[in-house]
């Protein structure tokens, strides 16, 4: 569940895609509009992506082995 409490409508969505098509939002440039109700704002913030963490932990894992063989 989004952190507002509820699922967002589609014509919710629709607003916002009329807005960005509209003479309206001239001034915006080079942005993104996250439309999720809040969802990533409240993530917590990562220093290290998981992926590389994994990757860390089986390197550490290959040199652990190698070790044990020598």
């Amino acid at each position: 569940m989004d952190p507002i409490g509820r699922i967002g409508r589609p014509e919710e969505i629709a607003d916002a895609v009329a807005w960005l098509f509209s003479d309206r939002p001239s001034y915006y440039t080079g942005q993104s509009l996250t439309l999720d109700g809040g969802l990533t704002a409240q993530r917590p913030y990562v220093t290290q992506p998981a992926s590389d963490k994994l990757s860390q932990n089986a390197r550490d894992e290959k040199w652990r082995v190698g070790l044990e063989n020598i």
